[in-house]
């Protein structure tokens, strides 16, 4: 456990402020490294991409990537995933 800042303020971090409290540990991803001493700037927006897709903790639902023009692939894909799609955990 180290410090960092997480701006509350800005972006989809407001998302998140109604639903913080004091002393709360909360999931975050580093976005910019610790240096001159200064704490790694975070943000509550994680993703984590993987080959094939990108799992979207704090998010909602499944996308299929645009890159995808084919509907048949598209249907096809949706119908393998929605089984694994869970409430506040979204994925691409």
């Amino acid at each position: 456990s180290q410090n960092a800042y997480l701006n509350l303020q800005q972006g989809k971090e407001q998302k998140i402020l109604p639903r913080l409290s004091v002393g709360q540990q909360i999931l975050v991803q580093v976005v910019k490294e610790e240096m001159l001493g200064k704490g790694a700037r975070v943000t509550a927006d994680v993703s984590l991409a993987g080959r094939f897709m990108v799992l979207l903790p704090y998010s909602e639902g499944m996308h299929i990537s645009k890159k995808i023009t084919d509907e048949a692939v598209r249907a096809k894909l949706q119908e393998l995933a929605a089984p694994y799609v869970q409430e506040g955990c979204g994925f691409i």
